[in-house]
């Protein structure tokens, strides 16, 4: 146990008029609250992602929705927001981790899914190996045979393709990347979401072979994922995730 540990605060308590630390029961620190919130002239509650969604509910409830501040800063809020929209439009389903593993083609747009979300990074690289069944199928090798599936399908992938600011540690299993600015990455986004429309690539070479080979592994895949985030704090990301999203659907 570390120092800080040991100097740690386990009980409620408050501060004499001496500046000397009063130590209160449960019940004491309670009243004691609750006394000095009913006598204030006006109270905020601030809350924290880190808190969960009850606590952060209870604090709104008990300074009321005026008095709250979620606790991030106003961009990030702007994001959060929007993602809930896309969620509350119905843009795209929402899949579980099972469901991640069984998809046959996945664009991940600017986000470094093995540091923010390292479960779902596994189940990526799990649907990446969905061909390999499908070979092993056409050969008559069951599914549990899982050696003579490798060795039958050798480096066979089902298609990922990733747009990422850097490298990444999972790029082993993406059969394409892009290592562009925010921007730029935004800008791919929507570019794919074009293509599938109908439309032309646009971009440097990189970016249009990228761009075309992503659209055309999303638009032929029969269960298509699209990955993306809040990491990079653009808001446009978002905007080509979804657009990619509702192009996938029309």
């Amino acid at each position: 146990m570390c120092s800080s540990d040991l100097a740690r605060l386990r009980l409620a308590g408050r501060r004499t008029a001496d500046g000397a630390y009063e130590q209160l029961t449960r019940d004491a620190a309670i009243d004691a609250v609750a006394a000095a919130l009913k006598n204030a002239k006006g109270v905020v509650g601030i809350g924290s992602p880190r808190a969960s969604l009850e606590t952060n509910h209870a604090l709104k409830t008990l300074v009321g929705a005026a008095n709250f501040s979620t606790g991030v800063a106003a961009a990030e809020q702007a994001l959060n927001a929007f993602v809930l929209d896309t969620l509350r439009a119905g843009v795209a389903h929402v899949p579980t981790l099972t469901e991640i593993e069984k998809a046959d083609a996945v664009l991940v747009l600017g986000e470094d899914v093995l540091q923010t979300a390292p479960r779902i990074a596994l189940a990526l690289r799990q649907a990446t190996r969905n061909v390999t069944f499908e070979l092993g199928k056409q050969a008559a090798i069951p599914e549990w045979a899982d050696a003579g599936i490798r060795s039958h399908a050798r480096t066979a992938k089902s298609p990922l393709f990733a747009a990422n600011v850097l490298p990444t540690d999972d790029a082993d299993i993406a059969t394409g990347t892009l290592h562009a600015a925010p921007e730029a990455i935004a800008a791919a986004g929507a570019s794919i979401a074009r293509v599938i429309e109908g439309g032309a690539a646009d971009g440097a070479d990189v970016a249009r072979a990228f761009v075309e080979s992503a659209a055309a592994a999303l638009a032929n895949a029969k269960r298509p994922l699209i990955v993306s985030g809040t990491s990079l704090n653009v808001i446009e990301v978002l905007q080509a995730a979804r657009a990619v999203a509702e192009a996938l659907r029309a």
